[in-house]
């Protein structure tokens, strides 16, 4: 992010949220949806802030990014001027490892041989570097997969739609399998693009129905990476 946009970056405000509440019946529904799970790491800029945030994100099946799996790692930049590009390669093993470390050494060693210093980002400069707002979290937008456990009755879902349709959020797909026990079964929802606060706020009217029981999921879903 401080490369990319010129400006240090606080790492206290970066949104981090990690895998935990995930299980497998996401991989399945989402693997039935056409995406892929991935924890991504994303930093855009929003007209004069940047959205700087980390959590798990539904990623078409079919993208490169739906594809990093194993030891690789992936970097897609989307610049003003050259378009989308992609950086993919190893990140962990002996020799990926052994290869950045040499790398770093044989900079160091160009620099003593030439007395010449490496230029330094002017983000990591303390005499040129600039300051940008991180923008809240609340708002970000972005589509949504929300996994909810629910009575299984009519007029469940009417309900549901209706805190949805209040908040500003529509329903572009549902999903509806047989119960996972007695009197609930597990409802899956993914949304139009929507803002972060108004998905928050929907959420939490959902958890105080007496129809849904805790805990829901709810999932990003980026489709332009």
């Amino acid at each position: 992010s401080s490369l990319a946009f010129g400006f240090e970056v606080d790492a206290e405000k970066i949104y981090c949220e990690g895998i935990d509440g995930l299980d497998a019946d996401d991989i399945s529904y989402a693997r039935e949806l056409g995406y892929a799970i991935k924890l991504l790491g994303i930093a855009e800029r929003m007209g004069d802030s940047v959205s700087l945030r980390v959590h798990p994100t539904m990623v078409p099946a079919t993208s490169v990014l739906g594809n990093v799996n194993d030891a690789f790692n992936a970097v897609a930049v989307d610049g003003d001027a050259v378009g989308p590009t992609l950086f993919y390669g190893q990140g962990a093993g002996a020799a990926p490892t052994a290869s950045a470390v040499v790398s770093d050494l044989i900079d160091a060693a160009r620099v003593v041989a030439t007395g010449v210093k490496a230029e330094i980002p002017p983000c990591w400069d303390p005499m040129r570097a600039v300051t940008a707002p991180v923008a809240p979290m609340d708002s970000c937008e972005s589509r949504y997969y929300l996994r909810l456990q629910v009575e299984d009755r009519p007029g469940v879902l009417a309900e549901i739609g209706a805190i949805l349709g209040r908040n500003e959020i529509s329903m572009s797909s549902v999903i509806q399998k047989d119960p996972h026990c007695e009197d609930s079964v597990p409802l899956v929802l993914l949304t139009h693009k929507a803002l972060e606060a108004n998905l928050q706020s929907a959420l939490s009217e959902i958890s105080d129905l007496d129809c849904t029981s805790q805990p829901n999921v709810c999932i990003r879903v980026e489709t332009d990476l």
